[in-house]
């Protein structure tokens, strides 16, 4: 299966209303290459811990509340 965002950007988020479920989805086939980064922000999102700022913004499944 190929899937991709409308952006073309991964989503790695933490549900809004549900804080124990995080997820990551739109790597359109080659999460592969990022798998390493993917596997450590996913940790620190499920665990509850601050990932990087950027992850927060440019990955937010939020970015898409308006679309």
């Amino acid at each position: 299966m190929y899937t991709i965002t409308p952006d073309s950007l991964q989503i790695m988020d933490v549900h809004p209303k549900h804080g124990n479920i995080a997820f990551a989805c739109g790597f359109s086939g080659s999460g592969f290459k990022v798998a390493p980064m993917v596997g450590s922000i996913m940790t620190d999102l499920s665990m509850g811990l601050e990932p990087p700022s950027y992850v927060r913004e440019h990955l937010s499944a939020a970015r898409f509340r308006d679309v």
